[in-house]
């Protein structure tokens, strides 16, 4: 259950797709799932054993230092610095897009898990322990009132530099042949724009994300350039450092993508 001024972004009981595929691997497989210890991954009897104690819960508390995209750059991630200093890294998991797009740098943030056992074998002759995420809650979300829109932008090296410069808070003005700032409404178009010219021109291209007051953003219309996710916001140049002002929160790197060798 979470906490009050946190909210659950993500919960194993309702995450079925997840329980399933685990209780395939573990019930059809010689050497994936997980050891049934405690009784099947994520059966009755599993959960039984969670609420007696006799599977205990482990919970981390700390803040979020970090969002990024593991494995093979398509693997949401993000970094908790825990209260003891430690860092560890853990996947982005929510039960929803709408608490997806709450993850966000700076964010407190408190993770349940429980530690089970894999069915592969390591060196040593034991399975290799896996810890087993219940809830990520994440803190101070439920403190914003006012109304954000969700705004992308596939960024270069040299800008986000200065977005750096800036503590994250602030985009560069434009130069003087670059008339429009051009902010995309979705995560999917950001990246391929990334991909597509950023990597192309700089070896090196970056999603970003960041939140501005709906009031504000409210003057500009949405443009489809494309297909339908093609879409984005036009801001005049003289208009940029108004938008700045109604940032709320940080500016995130999503994503870092560099072009293959």
């Amino acid at each position: 259950m979470a906490k009050r001024g946190m909210v659950a972004v993500y919960r194993l009981s309702r995450d079925k797709e997840h329980l399933e595929s685990v209780q395939r691997a573990t019930l059809n497989t010689k050497k994936s799932g997980l050891r049934p210890t405690h009784g099947l991954f994520g059966s009755p009897e599993w959960w039984g054993k969670i609420e007696s104690g006799e599977l205990p819960i482990h919970r981390l508390r700390g803040v979020i230092i970090r969002l990024f995209m593991g494995g093979m750059n398509d693997w949401p991630e993000f970094t908790i610095k825990a209260d003891s200093g430690k860092e560890s890294n853990w996947a982005r998991a929510a039960n929803s897009q709408d608490l997806y797009e709450l993850y966000a740098v700076g964010l407190p943030v408190e993770l349940d898990y429980v530690i089970q056992r894999s069915k592969y074998k390591s060196w040593l002759g034991t399975g290799e322990k896996h810890k087993c995420v219940l809830e990520i809650r994440l803190g101070d979300v439920a403190s914003i009132t006012e109304p954000t829109v969700t705004l992308y932008r596939p960024t270069g090296p040299k800008e986000l530099e200065l977005v750096r410069q800036s503590g994250f808070k602030r985009w560069p003005p434009r130069l003087p042949d670059q008339p429009i700032f051009y902010p995309v409404t979705n995560e999917t178009y950001a990246t391929r724009i990334t991909t597509r010219w950023n990597v192309e021109d700089s070896g090196v291209g970056y999603v970003t994300r960041f939140r501005v007051r709906k009031a504000f953003m409210d003057r500009y219309t949405i443009h489809q350039v494309g297909a339908s996710h093609h879409t984005e916001w036009w801001i005049p140049a003289e208009e940029l450092d108004d938008l700045n002002d109604n940032i709320v929160g940080v500016i995130e790197v999503l994503c870092e993508h560099r072009k293959r060798a």
